[in-house]
């Protein structure tokens, strides 16, 4: 092909280029939390309560993690003297 000519996309090939960039996880994640937020004040009809839920909850799950990982090792030791 001569230098002189060349390509573009347009259309939906164009779209499907744009849409490979993506969209970087941090704007998923905090768009997401916005999300999650504004569903639990309109659910508990109160913007201070969401926030205790908001960060409860990953306490909550590594908590339940370090008590799994815990409970294991008790329950292998405990079976090696039985």
């Amino acid at each position: 092909m001569p230098r002189e000519m060349g390509f573009d996309y347009s259309g939906i090939s164009f779209q499907e280029q744009k849409a490979r960039e993506g969209v970087p996880p941090a704007v998923v994640f905090g768009l997401s939390l916005l999300f999650v937020f504004l569903i639990l004040a309109a659910l508990y009809e109160s913007w201070s309560l969401p926030f205790s839920v908001l960060l409860s909850t990953p306490i909550a799950i590594f908590g339940a993690f370090l008590y799994s990982g815990f409970a294991e090792l008790c329950s292998a030791t405990l079976f090696r003297r039985i």
